[in-house]
């Protein structure tokens, strides 16, 4: 793994699966990204702690945890008809975008 200063701040969890995962963090709040998700992932409001999950860049999520959690999936818009973002940067784009509801590090007033 490549990394900057940033990493004595980052908590890595490994479960061994998506399954595991799942099961160890039944009832946190979740959002699945999808191509074809319900709302655009600037129209929800993220809640410290809430897991964001991506799938594989090759073949996304597995369509039996979509259809569990279709209220819960999210799309990034994208110009044109074909895809141009990669799973890093649309890992980058959301995150921001949280990052941004918290007001990116300073105390937010008014929510």
């Amino acid at each position: 793994m490549a990394g900057l200063d940033y990493w004595p701040h980052v908590r890595i969890e490994h479960r061994g699966s998506l399954r595991l995962f799942m099961e160890f963090h039944a009832g946190d709040e979740m959002f699945f990204f999808f191509t074809r998700g319900k709302s655009l992932y600037t129209d929800v409001v993220y809640a410290q702690g809430c897991h964001l999950v991506f799938g594989k860049e090759t073949i996304g999520l597995p369509e039996e945890l979509i259809r569990q959690n279709l209220e819960n999936t999210l799309y990034l818009s994208m110009w044109g008809r074909v895809r141009k973002l990669n799973l890093s940067t649309a890992v980058g784009i959301t995150v921001y975008e949280a990052y941004r509801q918290f007001g990116f590090g300073r105390p937010v007033t008014g929510r």
